[in-house]
């Protein structure tokens, strides 16, 4: 009997361990946007697995429910109520519109168009513009995009996308013809614009205004902000940790240490660049659309300081999970179209389109005030 209720006193001890582990991991989560990382960088972490740690938790509160411990059972339904706008970020069901759009927008990670895929003979960039082409699109906005005087001309872009507007903003130029950075390209004339630079890095942001008519000018975002440049070392400690094959050695301390600092270090310098972006933003006397690659997701200090004050497309007219990212961390949404209070998202797709590590997002405008 004495060793039953000993058995007992430490599962039920193990359960709640696991389960204020869990809380703290939650409540840091919730908290993560609204903190700096050059503050307190841990939230930030915990904010990137919220999903992950959200399931943890309603797993643990499934569990106290089965054994009625009704305290701790109160006390996790309460967190996750709390928390009910958060996982609105995450998870939507919203009915599909039938509204004609006003404006349809594509934002899309290209990858640079596949141009490292030499055996393909440029048939990446092909079939990509055809299916973008196939989508109808009045503006879209490019990150990674690349362009030289050859294969990849901006005249064939514009010609195979049916659109003559373009701005292109470069962050690297090689051998005086192969620019690298953002671009946007539009069926409507842009009358203006400028790039919004960072220091130190490659990634960057720009805005571009775009007469729709002599009466209807708006500013177009297309941000590209700091990627995580994972190494070798990072990517085969990320497939180990996936497989289960890792191994307690001297060598994984130094992977986990090293990819630690690189999150850390690239969510910091992200907070800046995101803080500077935003005040482009919102000083901005046209309606706004912001478009781009932010490299992190919806519960970050990046995403909040950017979406302040605007919807999210997503939120507005999205269904299920968007995740954005095909690459080491496939369950993230990291890609967004946000929007002043002029327009209304009425339809929000992630299409499949091959050729990228990002999926592309088609959003359909409505006007708010015509």
């Amino acid at each position: 009997m004495n060793q039953l209720k000993t058995m007992k006193k430490i599962l039920n001890f193990i359960l709640y361990g696991f389960n204020i582990v869990s809380i703290i991991s939650l409540l840091l989560a919730y908290i993560s946007k609204f903190i700096s990382p050059s503050l307190f960088w841990i939230a930030s972490f915990a904010g990137m697995g919220f999903s992950f740690i959200l399931l943890c938790f309603i797993f643990f509160t499934f569990l106290l429910g089965i054994l009625r411990k009704w305290k701790w059972l109160l006390l996790n339904l309460s967190l996750i109520i709390v928390g009910l706008p958060n996982i609105n970020l995450w998870f939507q069901w919203n009915s599909p519109s039938q509204e004609q759009q006003d404006l349809r927008v594509m934002s899309y990670n290209v990858r640079l168009f596949g141009l490292y895929a030499w055996e393909n003979d440029y048939k990446t960039k092909s079939m990509m513009l055809k299916n973008i082409q196939n989508q109808n699109i009045d503006v879209v906005a490019f990150q990674e995009f690349f362009f030289d005087y050859e294969n990849f001309s901006l005249e064939s872009y514009s010609k195979a996308l049916g659109m003559p507007y373009y701005y292109i903003a470069d962050s690297k130029i090689l051998r005086k013809k192969d620019h690298f950075g953002q671009a946007v390209f539009s069926k409507y004339p842009i009358i203006n614009a400028s790039p919004i630079t960072f220091p130190g890095t490659s990634n960057m942001s720009f805005y571009c205004d775009i007469k729709l008519s002599e009466q209807k000018v708006i500013r177009v975002f297309n941000a590209h902000l700091e990627s995580y440049r994972f190494q070798s070392e990072h990517y085969e400690l990320l497939k180990d940790i996936e497989n289960g094959e890792t191994t307690v050695n001297q060598n994984l301390y130094k992977k986990t240490k090293s990819l630690i600092l690189r999150l850390k270090n690239t969510m910091i310098k992200r907070s800046y660049q995101a803080e500077k972006l935003s005040a482009f933003i919102h000083s901005s006397n046209f309606p706004v659309i912001v478009t781009g690659d932010f490299n992190d997701t919806p519960h970050s200090y990046t995403y909040r300081q950017i979406a302040n004050g605007l919807d999210d497309s997503f939120v507005e007219a999205g269904n299920g999970f968007s995740n954005t990212y095909l690459g080491a961390f496939p369950s993230f949404r990291i890609d967004y179209v946000l929007n002043s209070k002029h327009f209304k998202a009425i339809r929000y797709q992630r299409v499949s389109i091959e050729g990228s590590d990002h999926y592309p997002l088609v959003v359909d405008f409505k006007f708010a005030n015509p």
